[in-house]
């Protein structure tokens, strides 16, 4: 059968078939790399809902990191609101005894006018006057 086989095949079919296998294994080993590539490509994807579960975990690490940090960054601003509310307190309060002390003052210079003390007591008065008037007038924070 093989000489049946050899008897068909001429001296140029056999060139032609030499060149044919030689560019088939030039060409392999050319592209064996990019065909070697594919193949991992293809065992990475079987591999990929591990791969995607992996992911989803360091996703899901990152934000419970960043309510983490949301959690300590609310309870700054929660202080530091508070500590304005107190500040906003301590004003009123000073801004209550400034008013107290200023009319306990307008009263002193009035006393020293009485006793005859003219001078300076009266630009003093109306100073402590023009005040107490722009504080009424300004309202509350």
């Amino acid at each position: 059968m093989e000489s049946k086989l050899w008897s068909l095949v001429d001296g140029q079919a056999f060139v032609q078939w030499l060149i044919i296998f030689v560019l088939v294994v030039y060409f392999v080993y050319k592209e064996w790399p990019g065909f070697w590539s594919r193949i991992k490509d293809q065992a990475k994807r079987e591999d990929a809902p591990d791969a995607i579960t992996a992911r989803l975990d360091r996703i899901e690490t990152d934000i419970q990191e960043i309510k983490e940090k949301l959690g300590r960054d609310y309870d700054r601003i929660n202080v530091v609101e508070e500590r304005q509310q107190e500040d906003k307190r301590v004003v009123r309060e000073i801004k209550s005894e400034q008013g107290i002390i200023m009319r306990a003052l307008l009263a002193s210079l009035g006393g020293l006018q009485e006793l005859g003390a003219n001078g300076s007591t009266e630009k003093a008065k109306e100073e402590i006057i023009n005040w107490l008037n722009r504080q009424a007038h300004d309202g509350e924070d």
